[in-house]
């Protein structure tokens, strides 16, 4: 197992991975093959720490030995918990990944809802990485077939195709053990305060990490006084029964839920059905799983690409809405972006065929709305968004012909009455 999944391992180095999925290899986008240009690049055997030999790896592949470490995060807000779990993967920003989204059992697919609902977040837990391996190429670029097929022209199909095919970022390094974390989300409708929260963490951590208790923790003697919430019974029979087994049993999930709080206690790697932290260690060398990813954004790759800048803003607008660029279920708000990217509109839109855009002036041309119909299971918010999209881009063309030809020192639209709360700014720096 470990010799199989060091080498699945290292055929992922370069692949295409899509940010918006959690962190599996089985994401990575295998039909794309490997994006890097690696120029006939020769093999020889590859050592790797716990493992052994493994022969025919790229001599541009380098491994290293891996650590041990326990990490607790403390009490964050969204965004800056976000930001640390794209840190860990070298990605800049905070637009969440898939991997935040399922170590927070966050599945609602908009960042600014999860973000409201979301009051704090918190994590404890050990990473054991038995290896790293990088791709070690300077400098980094594209395949000559990667370059041929980035859309040259604002296409949202061909851009649904390339993100399909290829992905959002290229893999450059991975480590591989397991890990074993508690991970806590607290709503609006918790009172507990952001330290009372750290102390019931930091107690639950001690206890399934430590092997201070063996037991359930509700059921352990504390001098502690302080009452645990039930969302830190982690133990709870009934959530047993209930665990999420995934992959074959290579991440194992409990999910507690009690008055705004819920705790998520995940591992990831080794004999996830192991009943103590002590006895989970054991297995990690011999069925190990990937624990982090090291990326590279695609369209960092792009410089002086024709079309480049259409697919940084287009796969920037993917990771935050987490459309399907061409569904016709896209939201306004990524629709009124979508038709801020495109400029005066040159380019027919992805929801509305029938919404056509001037192809040579900043005029403005005549809009038609499409007389077809619409699905009633969808939602009136998205039902709206489709008979609306031509006069939203109407006046966005609108905007960009006022900024670009006064001095106005900034320009607001908003559209805030069908509830996406959506609101695009312009700026004139000349004037």
């Amino acid at each position: 197992m470990a010799v199989a999944a060091a080498e699945k391992a290292v055929r992922c180095l370069g692949r295409g991975f899509d940010m918006t999925c959690d962190m599996r290899l089985k994401y990575c986008k295998h039909a794309g093959g490997c994006l890097v240009d690696r120029g006939g690049v020769e093999t020889a055997p590859l050592a790797v720490p716990g493992v052994g030999t493994i022969g025919g790896v790229p001599v541009d592949v380098k491994c290293g030995k891996g650590d041990r470490v326990r990490i607790k995060s403390g009490v964050l807000e969204f965004n800056k918990m976000s930001e640390l779990f794209n840190q860990r993967s070298s990605v800049e920003g905070k637009i969440p990944s898939g991997l935040f989204n399922a170590c927070f059992d966050l599945d609602s697919g908009a960042w600014a809802q999860d973000a409201a609902a979301t009051k704090c977040l918190a994590m404890d837990g050990y990473f054991i990485s038995l290896f790293d391996l990088r791709l070690d190429r300077r400098p980094l670029a594209l395949a000559d077939r990667v370059l041929r097929d980035a859309p040259a022209a604002w296409d949202p199909a061909a851009i649904a195709r390339f993100i399909d095919k290829y992905g959002t970022h290229v893999v450059v390094g991975l480590s591989v053990g397991g890990q074993d974390v508690v991970y806590v989300k607290q709503d609006g409708s918790s009172a507990l305060p952001p330290a009372e929260i750290k102390e019931h963490l930091d107690r639950l951590g001690d206890q399934l990490f430590t092997g201070a208790c063996a037991m359930p923790p509700l059921r352990c003697k504390s001098k502690d006084k302080l009452k645990m919430p039930e969302a830190f019974n982690v133990f709870d029979a009934q959530l047993v029964a209930q665990q999420r087994l995934q992959a074959a049993g290579m991440i194992t999930t409990l999910v507690s839920s009690k008055e705004g709080v819920t705790v998520i206690y995940s591992k990831r790697g080794g004999d996830t059905t192991a009943g103590s932290h002590s006895e989970w260690l054991l297995t990690v060398p011999a069925t190990p799983d990937v624990i982090s990813i090291e990326a590279v954004p695609i369209t960092s790759l792009l410089k002086g690409v024709p079309g480049a800048g259409y697919l940084s803003h287009a796969i920037n607008l993917y990771l935050r809405c987490k459309y399907n660029l061409s569904d016709p279920s896209v939201s306004i708000e990524c629709l009124v972006v979508l038709s801020c990217i495109t400029r005066c509109g040159r380019r027919r839109s992805a929801s509305c065929p029938s919404a056509r855009a001037p192809t040579g002036s900043r005029a403005p041309a005549r809009r038609f709305i499409s007389a077809r119909s619409v699905p009633s299971s969808m939602s009136a918010q998205h039902r709206s968004g489709i008979y609306l999209y031509p006069m939203l881009v109407f006046l966005s063309e609108m905007a960009c012909m006022i900024t670009d030809r006064t001095k106005c020192r900034r320009l607001s639209l908003s559209c805030r009455s069908l509830g996406c709360g959506c609101t695009w700014r312009a700026r004139n720096t000349t004037g």
